[in-house]
């Protein structure tokens, strides 16, 4: 978080070795720290109050646990943290999973001058800037911190403890993710994860329940992630409308869209598109002048700059530019603390150019910011030349890329609206505050290192991010910026019959009687409205904007509005009636309030009044008292003289003059110094001083002549003595022979008592050392070398069993295939022997037969 002055920074740690967090004040001009503990979990939200002249923190931790401290610096810049309220939550809430915490201060702008009479009416003004919004999951809680304080002191309280000072909004069915005050702290806008925004009446005084206005889903049912409403809180114009035009993002911020506030239509869409795989995470932020919307790409380490452009006459408002810049780590949060044009040098956007006639000056735009990297808190300062944005017509902006190397490159093809980034992207980047920073003396220097590339480098990027711009509905399909052409205009018929908060914001919020007109057509026992579609061809209710400042109508307005009010009353039924007795009772609250006030401040002034004829009755006294005294100081001093000059008594004479002197004194002493002093301080010292001022004035230009002129002929009279050459011989020589010998003695006595002796034991440590290293190398070498010898002889002996065992089996495997080989042979030798033995016995027997038959 960032004060309104830029100067007090606040980020959230977590402490070391524990659950808790710590919250950590910075002064960045005199680098004083302060830090803040108490916390009962980490830091979800801080947040500085809207007040220049003081600096209010506000901060809620994980078990919504929420404490205000006041920072205050004191005469040695020493920053000390007073806590001012701590405020617990109710014994029946318990957190949940995915529950949002937010802080939001009411943007406090007054209304009334500095130097206004009323200063009741003053202080009342100011402690609107007290109001303070916390979430807490789907419930809202309202407090004015300075009236709780008034009335608890420091706490800890709860909600059921508060009487007045409090209100609790709990009407949406999913968490709250943002909301923002009206400028004078009557109404409050709540976004929620139900796709819902709702306008919710706050007066603190009657205690009761706040009052929804109004109900919208800008994003067709889709769960918000953000809203902002273009309001200029830097330099505000009494006379333009605040809440005119609004911003929404939904799907985390990857979808936002420009609305008009007067007519509820959808100026402007921008949806950032990517594949299913690479999802987008977008953390938005608006600067203080509603000028320029920042977004942080966490999974893509991309911050984008979008320029946006209102034009009150015209009601149309739009984002005229987006800037894409990488980073090289991703950021967590950021807070901006000034955004706007800026001349630069045009060779080196580095260099502010403070002369507006430099013809080689080039207007930029300077953001800067702090940022909450993963590993650092840097201070950030983006400088780059914007695109000049295109002229606005009535065609329907559209855009859409399937896989855009380069987002800006795409988007001057197809829409006018948002340029390219210049061609000499070398000038965009973003210099960064290195840690060391924030642990040193502050520097004004500007960082050499640029840690941010543009986007139409020629370093490969692979973004799948799809910027696509397209109308909100088929209604506004052929002429998108309807506020542009005049079209779309408000009714702003109420009338002011007096100061009341809550008929203010009736009047701001509700719905009109326009929109009761067009929906007569509904049944009786219908009493509640169905919220349109976006995309349905729907009329939205005219509904006037919040004012900067309240315009008192005159007597014959006021009762053509009642007469107005008359008519749409017989018509619109018991509504409007009860409407009717509302802002009455709202508005005669509203008068007894101010009457009350007033009286108040009437009775101070009589009580001021009575003071100041007191006191003057007292200084007429004492005018006479001084009259009464002088005059019997001269009776006295005659009776004196007289006593003198009689001469009876000399002793008696000097005792009685020394007693009546005495007393004369003493008498005297008081009113006489007290005058003497008063007079001497209103008129002599004036013109003593005014006197002793001249005679300086005069002293110190004579002296400052004569020195300067005493310093020039010192200076060349020294320049020429020290030229001299007859003065630089003497000085050569002299010190020559003033230093040769001691410089020899040094140089002889430090080698003998200090280098020597330095390196012999250098040396002789250094040998023992490598001795001791190779001896103990050598033992482990050995050691080594052992142990591996036994690992190789225990490796053998495995070897030579499983050899033994081998040659065992082929010893079997040999003996048993000699067995086999032997059966085998003796079987074929048996089987040669009978096959021969046969053979012979035929043959025989054929030789026999043969020779029988011979």
């Amino acid at each position: 978080a960032v004060h309104m002055g830029g100067v007090l920074i606040a980020y959230g740690i977590k402490a070391i070795n524990k659950t808790v967090g710590v919250v950590r004040v910075v002064n960045r001009k005199t680098d004083e720290r302060a830090l803040i503990k108490g916390m009962e979990g980490a830091v979800q939200d801080i947040a500085f109050a809207h007040i220049p002249k003081e600096v209010i923190l506000a901060c809620v931790d994980h078990n919504g646990n929420l404490f205000v401290y006041r920072v205050i610096e004191d005469c040695k810049f020493r920053l000390t943290c007073e806590l001012q309220l701590h405020i617990l939550p109710d014994d029946e809430y318990v957190p949940q999973t995915g529950d949002f915490y937010r802080v939001i201060w009411c943007p406090f702008i007054p209304e009334l001058p500095d130097d206004i009479e009323e200063e009741d009416v003053q202080e009342a003004a100011e402690d609107v800037a007290w109001l303070l919004a916390l979430s807490r999951g789907k419930k809202m809680e309202l407090w004015n911190i300075k009236m709780v304080t008034k009335r608890h002191s420091t706490g800890p309280v709860k909600p059921g403890m508060v009487k007045m000072g409090y209100l609790e909004i709990n009407e949406h069915q999913k968490p709250i993710v943002d909301a923002a005050f009206a400028p004078d702290g009557t109404a409050i806008a709540t976004a929620s994860l139900d796709g819902e925004i709702k306008f919710f009446q706050v007066y603190m005084q009657n205690g009761k329940k706040p009052r929804c206005l109004h109900q919208w889903q800008p994003h067709g049912g889709e769960p918000l992630s953000s809203l902002f409403f273009l309001d200029n809180h830097k330099n505000y114009n009494p006379d333009i409308q605040f809440w005119k035009f609004a911003i929404t993002g939904a799907k985390n911020n990857s979808e936002l869209k420009v609305w008009s506030c007067e007519s509820w239509t959808c100026l402007q869409t921008l949806a950032f598109k990517v594949r299913p795989d690479r999802p987008i995470n977008l953390n938005a932020s608006l600067d203080l002048a509603s000028g320029y919307l920042l977004l942080s790409d966490f999974h893509h380490k991309i911050l984008y700059v979008l320029q946006l452009y209102t034009n009150n006459s015209e009601t149309s408002a739009a984002i005229i530019s987006i800037s894409e810049f990488l980073l090289p780590y991703p950021i967590l949060s950021f807070g901006i603390v000034d955004a706007g044009i800026q001349r630069f040098k045009s060779d080196n956007l580095e260099e502010i150019c403070n002369d507006e006639n430099d013809e080689e000056s080039v207007l930029g735009i300077l953001v800067r910011m702090y940022l909450v990297q993963p590993k650092s808190l840097q201070d950030c300062q983006i400088a780059f030349i914007p695109p000049k944005p295109g002229s606005f017509d009535k065609s329907t902006i559209k855009y859409q890329v399937d896989e855009p190397a380069h987002v800006n490159g795409d988007l001057s093809a197809s829409n006018p609206n948002l340029q390219e980034l210049p061609a000499n992207h070398s000038s965009l980047h973003l210099n960064l505050m290195t840690p060391d920073a924030f642990n040193s003396p502050v520097k004004h220097e500007t960082s050499a290192s640029s840690l941010i590339k543009s986007h139409t480098d020629e370093t490969s990027y692979s973004n799948t991010t799809t910027l696509v711009v397209s109308p909100h509905s088929e209604e506004t399909e052929n002429n998108l910026l309807t506020g542009v052409d005049g079209n779309v205009t408000a009714v702003f018929g109420f009338a002011s019959g007096g100061s009341s908060p809550s008929r203010e914001v009736q009047e701001i919020l509700g719905e009109t009687s326009c929109f009761f007109k067009e929906t007569d057509d509904i049944p009786p026992e219908q009493e509640q409205v169905d919220m349109p579609s976006p995309k349905e061809k729907t009329v939205w209710p005219e509904i006037p904007m919040l004012r900067a400042t309240e315009v008192r109508k005159n007597e014959e307005q006021t009762q053509m509005r009642r007469s107005v009010n008359q008519a749409e009353a017989s018509g619109g039924g018991d509504a409007e009636v009860w409407k009717t007795t509302q802002r009455l009772e709202t508005s005669v609250s509203s008068m007894i309030h101010i009457t009350n006030s007033l009286l108040q401040a009437f009775e101070e002034q009589a009580a001021e009044v009575k003071q100041l004829r007191e006191e003057i009755r007292q200084q007429n006294m004492l005018r006479e008292m001084e009259k009464i005294i002088s005059h019997n100081s001269q009776q006295q001093m005659t009776i004196l003289e007289k006593i003198l000059a009689s001469k009876e008594n000399k002793h008696q004479q000097e005792a009685l003059a020394s007693a009546v002197s005495q007393s004369v004194i003493n008498f005297l002493n008081s009113k006489v110094f007290e005058s003497v002093n008063k007079e001497i301080s209103s008129t002599v010292v004036p013109a003593v001083n005014n006197q002793i001022e001249s005679l300086k004035h005069q002293i110190h230009v004579e002296i400052d002549q004569k020195l300067s002129a005493t310093d020039h002929l010192l200076k060349e009279n020294i320049t020429k003595l020290v030229h001299s050459k007859s003065v630089m011989d003497v000085l050569s020589a002299a010190t020559v022979s003033s230093l040769t010998p001691v410089i020899s003695q040094c140089y002889k006595e430090y080698f003998t008592n200090v280098a020597l002796p330095s390196f012999e034991k250098s040396c002789s440590t250094m040998f023992n050392q490598i001795n001791e290293i190779f001896s103990k190398g050598s033992k482990e070498f050995v050691t080594a070398l052992d142990a591996q010898s036994q690992r190789v002889a225990e490796k053998n002996r495995e070897q030579s069993v499983q050899l033994q065992g081998l040659s065992d089996v082929l010893k079997n495997c040999t003996m048993q295939m000699n067995n086999e080989l032997k059966k085998s042979v003796a079987g074929i030798e048996k089987q040669v022997m009978d096959a021969v033995t046969s053979a012979l016995t035929l043959q025989q027997a054929a030789l026999e037969g043969s020779m029988f038959a011979a």
